[in-house]
């Protein structure tokens, strides 16, 4: 179910692991887009994720989960009630199908902090950690 036109992606970008596996996961995310009502025909780019499949697009983060848990449905609720200096991004939609759940948010400027890690120097991974400690006292306060 693709109404929004072809498949673009950067074929360079894509992980290891095989084009059926990478065609299924490409597909999801494709589907999550339509059922959101967002074009489903803008460039993905496949982001490294331990937990879930990952695409970026220049606008929103499509996270797929394909374990039973539901997990993402408990953080599309979660995130809106969040207070502001959590910074979590905009909840676009969620939902879910057969064998799997996504959500789409809003993509912010920046790079992960798991990336930016190994090139600090000594002082400020332990400034980094503060920082998102403090976020993390911030929203257990509520």
């Amino acid at each position: 179910m693709f109404r929004n036109g072809a498949f673009f992606w950067h074929p360079g970008r894509m992980p290891s692991g095989g084009s059926t596996t990478t065609g299924l996961a490409l597909a999801r995310a494709k589907y999550a887009l339509d059922a959101a009502g967002l074009a489903s025909n803008v460039e993905l780019t496949r982001a490294q994720s331990v937990t879930n499949e990952v695409w970026l697009t220049p606008d929103h983060v499509v996270r797929v989960n394909r374990k039973a848990d539901h997990r993402l449905r408990r953080e599309a609720l979660l995130g809106p009630v969040l207070p502001a200096e959590v910074k979590y991004p905009k909840v676009v939609a969620y939902g879910a199908s057969s064998g799997f759940d996504w959500l789409i948010v809003g993509r912010s400027p920046g790079r992960p902090l798991s990336r930016c890690w190994p090139t600090m120097s000594e002082a400020l991974p332990g400034t980094a950690a503060w920082r998102r400690s403090g976020c993390s006292r911030t929203a257990c306060r509520r």
